[in-house]
């Protein structure tokens, strides 16, 4: 999940905090329900995945904000440096 812009970043946090929820709420149930630990982990693993894609999608913003674009070491490298928030130093420096 890619983030650009301040809003988008508060929106993924809130869906975050909601998906974190979600996920303690089903957890709880499906324990109830008598399920083993793999199971478990098996029926929770698709939204611990999307909690892990807003995680890094949050991060990365930050990231980019402080103008920390990494290393371009392919055309993903490349679509986040260009993606950079306006004003961040890896857009300045791009622009030379």
């Amino acid at each position: 999940m890619m983030i650009r812009s301040d809003a988008e970043s508060a929106e993924a946090k809130s869906r975050l905090h909601d998906e974190c929820r979600l996920r303690r709420e089903q957890a709880c149930r499906r324990r109830d329900l008598g399920l083993r630990a793999d199971e478990l982990e098996r029926a929770l693993g698709p939204l611990r995945s999307f909690q892990l894609q807003l995680e890094e999608g949050g991060a990365e913003y930050e990231r980019s904000r402080r103008g920390h674009i990494g290393e371009l070491v392919n055309l993903h490298g490349l679509r986040r440096a260009l993606a950079a928030p306006p004003g961040s130093e890896s857009v300045e420096s791009a622009r030379g």
